[in-house]
């Protein structure tokens, strides 16, 4: 199955670029978990190759008390958009007034009254028309910790969100809430996710355009996770496309040596959404500060943690931070090119900005705060961090993109190696070795060939690095190892 098979009523334009970003959580407001201006950050993406910018707002953030809008935050990013960009809005129902769980950004809850909610769609949908055209209602919907509900009460919702949309807009495209990598695999407190999952697409089989698939398990899951979940749409009559609306690595639980600080993790993430969820301000505090004091307690012995550990820990030894930076630009080009050769027309990176980095006390900081592309200079969001590099490089790279296909090689089972069509532009293939993500770097390259129909191969890896490719007798040969490497055809170059 290729991204073509899947391509349905134009949703993807031969030729545009399948790569995004997404935003913070946080754009335009202020809250206690974070908080950011409602500023300019396109023309950044733009430099990157990200021509789809996805963004979260919040009811209670636009609509702060009943009939009185405040349309800054959408405005300013509305404003930014040019033609060839694409936008998609996440509306959270969060609200300190018209849900059954009062909250600011999370959880979100059932509305109170269904026709206010309808009312506050359309208005937003109907202010930027034409502008923005993925509305998706809600983060991500298999456990409570984003959504304070069942998943019978997310479809009734659905329902209403849809007609909103539909109505303000009837060329807007309505994305389902994200699915995470594990909603087949494991179970939330509340609800088991696979039952939770196929509610969703079984009840709302007709009331969503796409699904939203968000990918941070070990990168080598990716093929198996997109087709449980086109198995999962194709059981219930609802086969969509899939955008990946989150995707990056490497993640903190793909690595097994971080067993051993789960039990603090997890004490600090059931503080946090205690403190999110509690709307006694003396309650807040006391949840925020058991989050913080857990984490404090984490960071007091840094030194005795597994590298594996220490290496998503702001102040890391300088060594850790680099070789994590090497490992966040392998994964983000690997995941990439796993999920467009599943199929997936569009793989947004979390995150451009941060909410939480350089925070130590902060759980998510822990978990998220490395993802960045990007960080603020004196204010000024100018800062690049080497996967900003590795994403840019992917981006023109695969501009064009037409399909990617996995190429079996003979003899060597770890290889992956991947053909790209794209147009403008002559063949690409991408290529890495199957290795630990943490020490697979320390290990020699293994030599391997293929056919190539070409006189001459230039192959780099994501660093910009040369690779020594030589071609003879109708094969390439290369040195492989966890590092993508892109080879076309052509004369070696400096």
């Amino acid at each position: 199955m290729t991204a073509r098979d899947l391509r349905r009523d134009g949703v993807v334009a031969e030729g545009r670029s399948p790569f995004g970003v997404v935003w913070g959580q946080v754009y335009g407001m202020e809250h206690r978990l974070a908080s950011h201006r409602a500023e300019v950050f396109l023309p950044q993406a733009r430099v990157l190759g990200a021509r789809l910018t996805r963004l979260f707002l919040y009811w209670g953030q636009l609509e702060p008390a009943p009939g009185q809008y405040r349309w800054d935050a959408l405005d300013a990013y509305a404003g930014q958009l040019e033609p060839g960009d694409e936008a998609w809005v996440m509306l959270a129902s969060s609200s300190p007034w018209a849900t059954r769980t009062p909250s600011s950004i999370i959880p979100s809850s059932p509305a109170t009254d269904p026709d206010s909610y309808y009312r506050f769609v359309r208005t937003a949908v109907e202010r930027c028309r034409g502008r923005v055209r993925y509305w998706q209602m809600e983060f991500e919907m298999s456990g409570p910790f984003f959504w304070a509900g069942t998943a019978a009460e997310y479809v009734t919702q659905l329902a209403v969100f849809r007609r909103a949309v539909k109505d303000a807009d009837p060329a807007a495209r309505i994305v389902l809430a994200g699915f995470l990598d594990g909603d087949y695999e494991t179970s939330a407190p509340e609800q088991d996710r696979a039952a939770f999952s196929d509610h969703l697409l079984r009840a709302g089989a007709d009331l969503f355009d796409l699904l939203d698939l968000h990918l941070y398990h070990d990168a080598e899951t990716i093929p198996a996770t997109i087709q449980r979940f086109r198995n999962a749409m194709r059981t219930h009559g609802c086969e969509r496309p899939i955008f990946v609306g989150e995707c990056n690595g490497p993640g903190f639980t793909q690595f097994p040596e971080n067993a051993e600080v789960m039990p603090d993790v997890l004490r600090a993430m059931h503080s946090l959404a205690a403190s999110v969820q509690a709307a006694d301000p003396a309650e807040q505090a006391r949840h925020t500060e058991d989050e913080h004091a857990t984490m404090r307690a984490l960071y007091a012995r840094m030194a005795e943690l597994p590298p594996q550990t220490q290496m998503f820990m702001e102040g890391c030894p300088a060594e850790l931070e680099r070789k994590r930076h090497r490992v966040n630009c392998r994964e983000l080009v690997m995941r990439a090119v796993l999920a467009l050769a599943n199929g997936v027309e569009r793989v947004c990176c979390f995150a451009l900005a941060p909410d939480v980095a350089g925070k130590p006390d902060h759980v998510l900081n822990l978990l998220f705060g490395k993802y960045n592309l990007m960080g603020y200079a004196d204010g000024a969001l100018t800062e690049r961090y080497p996967s900003a590099d590795a994403f840019q490089h992917l981006a023109a790279r695969l501009d064009g993109v037409r399909e990617v296909r996995r190429r079996d090689l003979p003899g060597h089972p770890e290889a992956r190696v991947f053909d790209v069509d794209r147009a403008p532009g002559p063949p690409l293939t991408i290529a890495w070795e199957r290795r630990d993500a943490f020490t697979g770097e320390d290990a020699p390259s293994t030599r391997i060939s293929w056919p190539w129909p070409y006189g001459e191969a230039h192959a780099v890896d994501v660093f910009g690095a040369t690779v020594p490719a030589s071609v003879s007798d109708g094969t390439l040969r290369l040195p492989l190892s966890n590092t993508p490497v892109y080879v076309q055809p052509g004369p070696a170059r400096s």
